[in-house]
């Protein structure tokens, strides 16, 4: 087929009329001559939507979370794919997951029912750790024992751990609530309200513990004296986990091959992780010996053989948690633990 074009061409001194055939090929070269930048703003459209981060995930400074950032460093994650975000405190973190400004978070078991209690739909995919000693009560040097708190002040996150580690403490020294002065204090902030000397101690954990300890501080009660009561946990808001399965699985198969590098080199993997918790490297290896560190397999046993146990110790936090008027309601569990990622 032949296409028949006229173009018309003014000059000032007169008009002309120039008439000339194109061939089938001609035409289409034209036209994608044409499409061509459109074409080409519409990819880049397309490549630039992919390239934004599909999963966000907050973190405060925790040991047990600082294998995410291990992870990372090593390039187990594709940035336009996971994103980490550093918040000072749980309660931020938990503050940015509800509004949905973040897609996931390492949070203590007990902060991810609290956000479940809110209504936020999320799951739970991942066992990070149990608290073996890194949760603790500090006091001033002169205070020996936590009967020695009775009247005294005691700063606490109110919305974090610190209200079960309180609980077990007044239960283990025969003491209530109403015997102490409760100054709810952000972690991010327990460091200088304890050096202050506004409290009489602090319910607090690492890399804050260590620091604390360091300048004098007793230790009156830990993790210790509640084995496998104080656990982490890996929660994704559950329309995030579907929109991206991929990013999930990468940043459940990041941390465990971060884990494995910690085992396998401890004092490098240190050394990658003391920007993220401000400690030494010998301060940071002596802080997991203080946590019990989740594997592969023992995700495998927690979301499917231990998964009673599991949900037993979920139901034990949430009586603690009512107990402590933390919670209102009872809190459905059932589609609650994903184990899939693990498998």
């Amino acid at each position: 087929m032949k296409h028949d074009i006229t173009l018309h061409r003014e000059t000032p001194l007169s008009s002309h009329t120039t008439s000339f055939t194109m061939s089938d090929q001609q035409y289409i070269n034209a036209v994608k001559t044409l499409l061509y930048p459109f074409m080409f703003l519409l990819l880049s459209a397309c490549q630039q939507s992919t390239e934004e981060p599909l999963l966000r995930v907050g973190t405060n400074p925790w040991p047990g979370y600082g294998l995410f950032y291990l992870a990372r460093d090593l390039g187990e994650y594709n940035e336009r794919e996971v994103r980490l975000i550093e918040l000072p405190s749980s309660t931020e973190v938990t503050q940015l997951l509800r509004s949905g400004q973040i897609d996931g978070a390492a949070l203590t078991l007990d902060e991810a029912l609290s956000v479940v209690a809110q209504g936020i739909d999320i799951k739970i995919i991942l066992g990070i750790d149990f608290s073996k000693g890194a949760d603790v009560i500090l006091a001033k040097p002169d205070i020996k024992s936590f009967r020695d708190l009775k009247g005294k002040k005691v700063a606490v996150e109110t919305t974090g751990v610190g209200a079960i580690l309180l609980s077990a403490a007044l239960e283990a020294a025969h003491l209530q609530l109403s015997d102490i002065q409760i100054v709810p204090t952000m972690s991010d902030h327990h460091y200088e309200t304890f050096i202050s000397g506004n409290v009489d101690a602090v319910v607090t954990f690492e890399p804050i513990r260590t620091k604390l300890l360091q300048i004098g501080a007793q230790e009156l009660f830990s993790s210790t004296g509640i084995t496998n009561k104080i656990m982490d946990v890996l929660v994704i808001r559950s329309d995030a986990m579907a929109l991206s399965p991929q990013a999930t699985q990468q940043l459940i198969d990041g941390y465990f091959s971060a884990l494995i590098y910690l085992k396998a080199k401890p004092q490098l993997a240190a050394q990658r992780m003391v920007p993220h918790l401000g400690l030494s490297v010998k301060d940071m290896l002596d802080s997991y010996a203080l946590l019990q560190m989740l594997n592969k397999h023992d995700n495998q046993k927690l979301f499917n053989h231990d998964a009673d146990a599991f949900k037993d110790l979920s139901k034990k936090t949430e009586a603690i948690m009512q107990k402590h008027h933390l919670l209102q309601h009872r809190i459905p569990s059932h589609n609650l633990f994903i184990g899939s990622f693990n498998e």
